[in-house]
């Protein structure tokens, strides 16, 4: 074979061309394309729809021990499309430093590759600096996770940094400074409020982590997935969906969870400590992609978790080609009730309607948040 492949769309075209004695340079959209956000989106540049941050670009490996033919994987590619790229400045800002962690996915052999030693000891804004580089600093920010704890009703914040920084942190939506709360242990979150926290270092000033928690009845709740999610979105899990955190437009960067051959279908336990009449799932449309609101949302009561009654069930009027793409809420009412186990199923468009360009196919549906009132 005297082809040389340049796998972009996936992987599977270059593992197959691979495989089949042709060389090929791996660069698939997931983890080398370099316009899509690399941050959270209302802090970030504009960018195109993607999501890759830092870890993900550094985590890929072209050539697996166990791929047929990966000698014949010539290395990776990075790209990056400019149609919202302003500036020199912001081309460099969305290369730097996720070149550098693609070069080593490059360059490194297994054995001497690893995440934590590549951001423990990070040296390249030094060079970066001295050429007069824009780079983005996440690295040196904070780097925050979160996990929904039942037993306290809330969201647990955990927190680092590279190298050990101090951190502050405040809950009432203000940058921290540095008389702000110390972080010492994970933050337990309990109620509505923007949490920020940032590393204070000398001589640099490093990104601030933002996150807007809006508490409903659900939040904090335990949760069980009853279908599953399409497994490349799936991310955290149910818990996500009771967080108290909205996606916002980017369904890829983990705050939403993807439905394509299932419905949504969840199950949260109440406690039967207060009473709710309304549901509201939020859903992303991206029509563009084949991302569309669920077709129905329905709503289902139990005492006892096992047997359900129906409590409300709405038809979502389809999407038309001129209807507006973004984040939409899709509320149910009911009868006030205090059931223990409150049951919502929402079902994608199934098939895509005829004027669309994938007309036929099954819809993705992303949902980021259940809201219950």
């Amino acid at each position: 074979p005297d082809a040389v492949v340049m796998s972009w769309r996936g992987e599977e075209g270059g593992r197959t061309a691979a495989a089949a004695g042709h060389e090929v340079v791996m660069t698939p959209g997931g983890y080398c394309y370099f316009d899509g956000y690399q941050d959270d989106p209302t802090t970030e540049p504009q960018a195109m729809s993607g999501f890759l941050p830092l870890e993900k670009v550094y985590s890929y490996d072209p050539a697996p021990a166990d791929m047929p033919g990966r000698e014949y994987v010539l290395g990776v590619q990075a790209n990056l499309w400019t149609e919202y790229v302003l500036s020199d400045e912001h081309l460099e800002y969305m290369l730097l430093p996720r070149l550098a962690a693609l070069s080593e996915v490059q360059w490194c052999q297994p054995e001497t590759k690893d995440w934590n030693r590549f951001i423990g000891s990070f040296r390249m804004d030094e060079i970066y600096s001295q050429m007069g580089y824009e780079f983005a600093k996440h690295i040196f920010g904070v780097t925050a996770s979160y996990a929904v704890d039942p037993e306290k009703g809330g969201v647990v914040m955990t927190l680092t940094t590279q190298g050990g920084a101090p951190i502050r942190y405040t809950l009432d939506g203000s940058d921290p400074t540095a008389s702000s709360p110390l972080y010492k242990a994970p933050v337990t979150i309990g109620e509505s409020c923007t949490f920020k926290a940032a590393a204070l270092r000398e001589g640099m000033q490093t990104p601030v982590y933002t996150r807007k928690f809006d508490f409903n009845k659900a939040t904090g709740r335990r949760i069980a997935l009853n279908a599953a999610p399409t497994l490349k979105y799936t991310y955290g899990g149910a818990s996500l969906l009771v967080d108290g955190y909205r996606g916002g437009p980017v369904y890829s960067n983990g705050a939403w969870i993807g439905f394509l051959n299932e419905p949504l279908d969840v199950t949260i336990d109440m406690q039967g400590a207060k009473p709710y009449s309304a549901v509201t799932v939020e859903s992303l449309v991206e029509k563009g992609e084949w991302v569309f609101p669920p077709s129905s949302v329905g709503v289902y009561l139990s005492d006892d978790g096992s047997e359900f009654t129906e409590a409300a069930l709405m038809s979502v009027p389809q999407e038309t080609a001129g209807s507006p793409d973004g984040v939409k809420p899709f509320k149910v009412l009911f009868p006030e009730t205090s059931a223990r186990y409150l049951r919502v199923v929402a079902r994608t468009v199934d098939p895509i309607p005829a004027w669309h360009g994938a007309a036929g196919q099954k819809a993705h549906m992303f949902v980021d948040e259940i809201i219950v009132e």
